[in-house]
């Protein structure tokens, strides 16, 4: 199959359609706004932390959720 990787997402709405859709890569407004360098390792550091989240049956906000 093929990967797709989701742009601009904006919203909530479009975040859980596009999740229901099985689309599960993505960047945009509603994820995070952009960051200076320093703060990308911070971001990072939080996508871990859900990750396992959802591999542990805790799920949290969505990965990258603001």
């Amino acid at each position: 199959g093929k990967s797709v990787i989701a742009e601009g997402i904006e919203t909530e709405s479009q975040f859980d359609q596009l999740r229901r859709m099985g689309c599960e890569a993505g960047q945009g407004y509603h994820l995070s706004r952009p960051l200076v360098a320093e703060n990308v390792e911070l971001l990072l550091d939080r996508i871990e932390v859900d990750r396992w989240s959802l591999q542990h049956g805790q799920p949290s906000r969505p990965m990258l959720h603001h």
